[in-house]
């Protein structure tokens, strides 16, 4: 309660607002100020306030603690009165909120409240605003950290944050299986395989399970069911697929590519440096496909490419998993993000894991 109501001299006083009631005019300035104990003087003492997605609160240390806890992910922000109503004891405003996150992201959303007054303070409060929206902001905006370290390869990329973020991706609860349809063409389960040198660490972020923001690339409806044993993708390739579909790959990104059955033997991704640099930057904790590898060389050396290129990004990549379902799903919605679910099982006498995985939209 105590780091809670301590004010933060970092975030600086603001001027008062131009409302037309002195009472709300104090109540912003002091929001904005992080001044909880001034704030919470200005409510009467058996005051109330109503907010979207909690209980009422009731009482100045009540109130004071509800605004500092919904405060503190952001180290500054601020409340912008946009329009404001006086009428007779009932003041609505509706306000404008910017917040800044520690990593430097921005939040922003609006929102209206309503203020009942009497003997100069404030009886009850309502405040409104989509907090479906802002949560799913909020979550995106933590999500951008980076990981604290690196020593797990791509799994590093699997943060809380991130996970918080792909939670909110789901909104139909409808679930796909990843690996029990075998009509695309799979020749065995779905698999993870790590990094040849994978430590210990990577092995435990296994067991205990993934759960990501899932990116769903139909590259085979891209291309009209390629049949032919010539397909190769670029990194530019990948942009563009996903900027066909609105979906943008982002740090913690678990990518789904459906590259369809022609060649099954090798992989799709070519290996040369600039795909190493574009994977480098942008970070994804792993990479699926619906064949037996991912990366493709140059040469006629795929098998030797494939673990060079996994070795070198520290890359996790799910292989022989079966997309054609949540392709078609996608394509009917055209929403090309999804939570993933993965409870992997090691494969006895391999180095592989079973994916057990699933996407949920």
């Amino acid at each position: 309660v105590r780091r809670l109501l301590a004010p933060r001299s970092h975030v600086p006083r603001c001027d008062a607002l131009a409302v037309e009631s002195p009472l709300v005019d104090a109540y912003f300035a002091a929001l904005n100020a992080e001044e909880w104990e001034r704030l919470a003087s200005l409510f009467a003492p058996e005051a109330t306030l109503h907010a979207p997605s909690g209980p009422t609160r009731t009482g100045r240390e009540a109130i004071g603690l509800y605004f500092a806890a919904l405060l503190s992910p952001y180290v500054a922000h601020h409340h912008e009165v946009v329009r404001a109503h006086d009428a007779g004891g009932v003041v609505t405003a509706e306000v404008h909120v910017r917040g800044e996150l520690a990593n430097g992201e921005a939040v922003e959303f609006d929102a209206v409240e309503i203020f009942d007054t009497s003997d100069n303070v404030i009886s009850h409060l309502r405040r409104l605003h989509d907090s479906q929206r802002l949560r799913g902001k909020l979550a995106l905006a933590l999500a951008a950290s980076p990981p604290i370290n690196a020593a797990n390869g791509s799994l590093s990329q699997l943060t809380p944050a991130r996970l918080r973020a792909a939670l909110a991706l789901v909104r139909r609860g409808e679930s796909f299986r990843l690996d029990g349809d075998w009509a695309d063409g799979a020749t065995g389960p779905a698999c993870w395989s790590l990094p040849p040198r994978a430590g210990d660490g990577a092995r435990h972020r296994l067991d205990v399970g993934i759960q990501a923001r899932a990116v769903i690339l139909d590259i085979c409806a891209d291309l009209d069911e390629p049949s032919g044993t010539d397909l190769v993708l670029g990194a530019a390739d990948l942009v563009a697929a996903a900027d066909e579909r609105g979906v943008e790959i982002r740090s913690g990104d678990v990518v789904l590519l459906r590259a369809g059955s022609a060649d099954r033997d090798g992989g799709v991704l070519l290996a040369d440096r600039e795909m190493g640099d574009w994977l480098a930057a942008i970070a994804p904790s792993g990479i699926c496909i619906d064949r037996p590898a991912l990366f493709r060389g140059a040469d006629a050396s795929d098998g030797a490419a494939d673990l060079i290129m996994r070795e070198e990004l520290g890359l996790l990549v799910g292989v022989d998993w079966s997309l054609k379902a949540i392709c078609a799903d996608c394509a009917l919605d055209d929403v090309w993000e999804a939570l993933l679910i993965s409870l992997p099982t090691r494969i006895e006498g391999d180095e592989r894991y079973a994916a057990n995985a699933v996407v949920i939209k």
